[in-house]
């Protein structure tokens, strides 16, 4: 026999507010993805990905030192600096960034799971949007984690604003790389790493520091920028490399375009899997 509805109670069903979807939808992709990928292999990656960065700084200031090169003088704490930058912030970042978020959709239709999120409403934005945060969570304490231990370790002179002016410029990083290399994934599924990393080595680590218009519009020459103005230092002393930094652009001006640049590339990846009917391996 039907279960039967008073109206009063109908009433207030249709007139409850619904939750909305694109909130609550990404948010448990996020917890899932949480647990999910709480795994061995990727905790022994991210461990690997804390340690390895305070290892080569504990190196390097250690043949520093045996050179008797003061720690305080102003080139060391320039090379100190841009060593982090570049170990941590730039490299660290980028391969977190390529491990977890470039595989976002393809690891769906890997695993046969993508249909799950064919057949529900605003599943497929939800399992983008979640998945991308969680590369970013992983990629961040990851990061920050190495920062915290790398810092200290090298002696470098005022330690808490460098401290703080890296984990800003890396959360930066992050959310851009996430959402420029989701977009690749979305674009291109099958080798789609390879893909990323090509892009990785040649945008981001050669016409970046090319001497010419072409290296401000990459990430890494932004990040450059609002990093060496937070820290004030003297590009002066490396008058060679001084092609590398804008100290012309206030900071905020390179956030906004780190912030339109990310979500460009959101909109763009959203749009992708939201109009595009991906083949999985059950239908091939």
């Amino acid at each position: 026999m039907p279960t039967i509805v008073p109206m009063d109670e109908k009433r207030r069903i249709a007139t409850q507010p619904a939750k909305p979807n694109w909130i609550w939808g990404p948010l448990g992709v996020f917890r899932i993805e949480v647990y999910r990928t709480l795994t061995v292999g990727r905790i022994m990656t991210w461990l690997f990905m804390c340690l390895f960065p305070p290892t080569l700084i504990g190196i390097a200031t250690w043949q520093i030192g045996s050179r008797g090169v003061g720690l305080s003088s102003e080139e060391t704490y320039f090379g100190l600096v841009f060593l982090l930058f570049v170990l941590i912030s730039q490299v660290m970042t980028v391969l977190g960034m390529v491990l977890w978020a470039t595989p976002i959709v393809y690891s769906e239709l890997e695993a046969q799971t993508w249909v799950y999120a064919v057949v529900r409403p605003g599943a497929r934005r939800a399992v983008l949007v979640g998945k991308y945060f969680v590369a970013v969570l992983w990629t961040i304490s990851s990061s920050t984690i190495a920062l915290t231990l790398s810092v200290p370790i090298s002696g470098i002179a005022n330690p808490v604003a460098t401290w703080g002016a890296l984990v800003c410029v890396t959360v930066l990083g992050s959310c851009a790389y996430a959402a420029l290399f989701a977009t690749i994934g979305t674009v291109i599924q099958k080798r789609a790493m390879v893909i990323a990393f090509i892009y990785a080595f040649v945008v981001e680590a050669i016409l970046s520091t090319l001497p010419a218009a072409i290296n401000q519009f990459t990430v890494s020459y932004r990040l450059r920028a609002i990093l060496f103005q937070l820290l004030d230092l003297k590009v002066a002393s490396a008058r060679e490399m001084s092609h590398l930094f804008d100290t012309t652009t206030s900071i905020s001006m390179h956030v906004v375009y780190l912030g339109i640049f990310t979500a460009c590339l959101s909109c763009l990846a959203v749009w992708r899997v939201q109009a595009t009917q991906f083949i999985w391996q059950s239908e091939v």
